[in-house]
């Protein structure tokens, strides 16, 4: 990992990924934020003067992830790939996630964010069974006027069954620099395999096709594709099983693992559309 934060020769980058603070009472303010807990902070010494170090008294105030710069961040890395009618639509749906269930992450030179990513898991699992929130594709498909989808029932019956169902999204990246971008690529990649849990579910909302075509090397497949009002092409709701998520991501990244575990329908951690394909 070392390799990627800070190559000889190369410009640092700092790795950031937030956790809510135990107790802290989020409603209290108007701008939600995150802490940055030390467990996902990497920041190499070259940028700690830049970058509040965890243990430090500014920790829990110049460190926070505000929820609105982390959006503004992302929007000004998409640039113009979207309409500004979907970005107000993003914005308005991401605005209204819970923030308990949100992970909030960066990745960092010493001057700009040029990577970002967030992952919602929409039930916490208890004594009291699975307590689940709308996950963002569902709330932004609200303000779209997109009707119910098939896909939504499915993956509330996983949760419901006690399965954990998390949303990726936001991920985005940009810079100048074609090494920093295969850098920070790479440093996200690298932390949704430490962070992928085999028995959970992943999904991810693609607005187009070239989306589609990036989560597809992760292991990601259609799981149901729908018109949006207005919108000449189509949106999809893609998923993958957490091992087959961290197996992609592993060759991917080519490391190699011994003794990896080879799953089946028996192990009940295969999607419907896997169990079809093996009839």
């Amino acid at each position: 990992m070392n390799e990627l934060l800070q190559p000889e020769g190369q410009e640092p980058l700092a790795e950031i990924i937030s956790e809510p603070l135990p107790g802290f009472k989020f409603e209290a303010f108007n701008n939600p934020l995150m802490t940055r807990g030390s467990s996902g902070w990497a920041v190499p010494a070259a940028l700690r003067n830049s970058l509040p170090n965890p243990h430090s008294p500014e920790f829990f105030t110049k460190s926070s992830i505000q929820q609105e710069a982390f959006l503004d961040s992302l929007m000004k890395n998409y640039g113009g790939t979207f309409s500004k009618e979907t970005r107000d639509d993003v914005l308005r749906a991401d605005r209204s996630l819970e923030i308990e269930h949100t992970t909030y992450a960066e990745v960092h030179t010493g001057t700009d964010t040029v990577g970002t990513w967030r992952w919602f898991q929409a039930n916490s699992l208890s004594a009291k069974g699975s307590q689940r929130k709308d996950l963002p594709f569902v709330r932004l498909n609200r303000t779209q006027n997109v009707g119910d989808l098939a896909v939504t029932k499915k993956l509330e019956h996983f949760m419901d069954r006690g399965t954990r169902v998390v949303e990726i999204g936001n991920f985005s990246v940009a810079s100048e620099n074609p090494r920093i971008r295969e850098r920070t690529t790479q440093i996200i990649e690298m932390a949704w395999l430490r962070m992928a849990s085999d028995y959970d579910v992943y999904i991810c909302h693609v607005l187009s096709p070239a989306h589609e075509r990036l989560y597809r090397k992760y292991g990601f497949e259609i799981a149901e594709a729908y018109d949006v009002p207005g919108k000449k092409t189509q949106d999809a709701i893609l998923w993958v099983r957490g091992w087959q998520f961290k197996a992609a991501l592993r060759k991917h990244l080519r490391i190699e693992t011994q003794n990896e575990h080879h799953l089946s329908a028996e192990d009940g951690l295969l999607l419907p559309s896997e169990l079809r394909s093996q009839k």
